[in-house]
């Protein structure tokens, strides 16, 4: 079992503000009851394929989307605030964009699609 899983694996690091995309690989192992699975973690290795900046990140999510015959992901990035507010008055800690992203096959990794203010 090869290849990139239709929902790429995306974990995030909320304090530094990054989103690591890791590729998931399971090399089936032969197992005690004479077949090949993977159930033993040496039959999985885990590749990062790419790191997204994402400052005041709050949330993410990945979508499945239909293109032309076949399928992609969409990978939404929600950030909200960037710094402490200084006051209760200082908004400017919310002036941070948003992004998503769509799933590249060609380079394995998710090319800017829209940013969103």
């Amino acid at each position: 079992m090869t290849g990139l899983n239709l929902d790429p694996l995306v974990s995030m690091d909320v304090y530094q503000g990054i989103i690591g995309v890791y590729e998931v690989v399971c090399t089936p192992l032969l197992q005690p009851d004479g077949f090949y699975g993977c159930k033993k973690i040496e039959a999985w290795s885990f590749t990062e394929l790419q790191r997204i900046p994402a400052v005041g990140l709050s949330d993410l999510a990945t979508i499945a989307l239909i293109q032309g015959t076949g399928v992609t992901s969409i990978l939404a990035v929600a950030c909200r605030k960037s710094h402490a507010s200084v006051s209760s008055y200082d908004q400017s800690a919310y002036n941070v964009p948003s992004f998503i992203y769509l799933w590249n096959t060609t380079t394995s990794s998710f090319d800017l699609l829209q940013v969103c203010f």
